[in-house]
């Protein structure tokens, strides 16, 4: 069921870089965020099995992949629309933002102290920062 979850959030990627205008970086960061939590809001399951699930290795190993792919359509958007250098410094920067986001993802929908949207709006302004300056 997590697979079939991840397959289906792959898509909805794959959906909005294909189809939106991204010449907005903030807009982007924004979007692909936005396009987690509507998930995770609607799919009681993917919360369930993912955010508060333990991981096993298959589940591992495909959200790895699922996430290569997200970076990989960033890092065409980022090249092609918004100017930025391909490279490992573009690399490295896209690797770090990817595996925090998921991290804090996590805490957001775990975590009782803040509201949820706050949490979300400080993750994007904090990516926008971390992945907008050249």
């Amino acid at each position: 069921m997590a697979l079939s979850h991840l397959d289906r959030l792959q898509k909805l990627y794959e959906i909005y870089f294909a189809s939106a205008a991204l010449d907005d970086g903030g807009k982007i960061i924004d979007d692909a965020i936005d396009v987690y939590v509507a998930f995770a809001s609607r799919e009681p399951g993917f919360r369930s099995l993912w955010i508060n699930g333990s991981q096993n290795p298959d589940i591992s190993r495909r959200s790895y992949i699922v996430s290569d792919i997200i970076i990989r359509l960033a890092r065409f958007h980022a090249v092609e629309k918004l100017g930025f250098v391909e490279g490992p410094a573009l690399d490295i920067r896209l690797a770090v933002a990817a595996n925090s986001t998921t991290h804090i993802l996590r805490y957001a929908f775990n975590q009782t102290d803040y509201p949820l949207d706050q949490v979300i709006g400080e993750l994007k302004r904090w990516l926008r920062t971390a992945l907008l300056m050249k």
